[in-house]
């Protein structure tokens, strides 16, 4: 058992009536990585669907998964094209992709623990092949930006016939997760519950300028966030990030939104490595830190009132 998991023991015996996740991941790459939307690796794909989810709710979202292994997370990898129908030069590039030589992928990373299972994930250990679409894993490429040199910016849009999660359910759902984090040599050590509730819409309103990421790609904003059909009561307790990549619908709206103007959109969620880095850097020896999870919000696109 690693140390940090032992120290979360009696977390793990409160989360009883749920899984809980555990990843070890550098601090070179949480550093690289916390204020930037996207990430570009070689994708070696193992798996992928023959067709792509139907658009209806919850996890039949539009999508295709992929699954399979890179050379910069370095750990078991599901890949996620967004409004897979409209972009079927993508989804050949990733059915004729499987079991051959690895090939250039960009999108949103995203850290969320949906499908964690019950083992520790280390970043840089060795990964067998993977046999199903939906392996154990913490880490996404979704939405993607581009894969096999075929650009997929286009599919950042709303997803016709699905309905998202409502506000108030999700960030409810969000604002609850606790997680422990604990640092040992160049590692931080996240445990937290299996979480859900990937596409949700809301009504936002910002709480400050925007801002670009480190990669001048990203788009930064903090926002309030109120029901989407229902937009009197704010339904986050903490002002809540959103992130949008350049070259998106998203982000030109949210450079165009006034401070009093609201606007309404589809978003999933991921981890805060900011927040996690900032965490991380109060932690000496075997202190631990336990409290609600941080997360922020990617933008697929804004959405008609």
């Amino acid at each position: 058992m690693t140390p940090a998991r032992a120290l979360a023991g009696f977390l793990i015996l409160a989360w009883s009536s749920a899984s809980a996740g555990s990843l070890w991941v550098s601090k070179k790459f949480v550093e690289t990585h916390k204020n930037r939307a996207l990430i570009t690796t070689q994708f070696q794909v193992d798996k992928t669907l023959s067709r792509p989810h139907p658009a209806i709710k919850g996890g039949d979202d539009g999508d295709i998964h992929a699954a399979g292994r890179d050379n910069t997370i370095r750990l078991p990898l599901v890949v996620e094209l967004t409004n897979a129908k409209a972009q079927p030069a993508a989804m050949k590039a990733i059915a004729n992709a499987v079991g051959q030589a690895a090939i250039p992928l960009t999108g949103v990373w995203r850290l969320w623990f949906e499908h964690a299972g019950t083992k520790d994930q280390v970043q840089g250990q060795a990964i067998p092949v993977l046999t199903t679409t939906n392996p154990d894993h913490v880490f996404e490429i979704h939405p993607i930006t581009s894969v096999g040199g075929v650009d997929t910016l286009a599919s950042f849009k709303p997803i016709p016939g699905y309905t998202a999660y409502e506000a108030e359910r999700a960030f409810e759902a969000y604002q609850k997760i606790k997680c422990q984090i604990a640092v040992s040599g160049t590692a931080i050590n996240i445990i937290t519950p299996n979480a859900g509730f990937n596409h949700a819409q809301f009504t936002i309103q910002r709480r400050g300028k925007w801002s670009k990421g480190a990669d001048n790609q990203t788009v930064f904003v903090l926002v309030d966030v109120f029901g989407f059909d229902n937009a009197e009561e704010r339904v986050n307790v903490n002002p809540v990030r959103l992130v949008a990549v350049e070259g998106t619908s998203a982000a030109q709206a949210i450079k165009n939104l006034g401070a009093s103007d609201r606007m309404k959109v589809l978003a999933i969620p991921r981890v805060n490595l900011g927040e996690v880095s900032a965490i991380a850097a109060t932690l000496k020896g075997t202190k631990t830190f336990s409290g609600p999870l941080p997360f922020e919000m990617i933008v697929v696109a804004p959405l008609p009132d």
